[in-house]
């Protein structure tokens, strides 16, 4: 990340993931890395939920662009005006 914002490096570590829950918790650390972002992760029943917010930042929403071509379709649950979203996937 330079000046808070994230890099191309940052978007290949994404398309490293082998499992949801490795996924979410490297979007959390890049998200929080902002100082922007946050977020949590959270487990029931062999599933987990990571929720993000954006907090409006634009780097947030150039690593949501990205996520949304990799798990959207598979992993989306829910966005809620003001930037916030939630993912789900298999808690292994």
């Amino acid at each position: 990340m330079t000046n808070q914002y994230p890099e191309k490096e940052d978007f290949e570590a994404l398309k490293k993931i082998d499992t949801f829950l490795d996924g979410a918790e490297t979007i959390l650390d890049l998200f929080e890395q902002t100082g922007f972002g946050s977020g949590h992760i959270t487990k029931f029943r062999g599933r987990a939920r990571l929720y993000l917010h954006t907090g409006g930042w634009s780097g947030c929403e150039e690593m949501l662009d990205y996520i949304n071509k990799i798990w959207w379709l598979v992993h989306w649950v829910k966005q809620e005006r003001g930037g916030h979203y939630v993912f789900e996937g298999p808690a292994k």
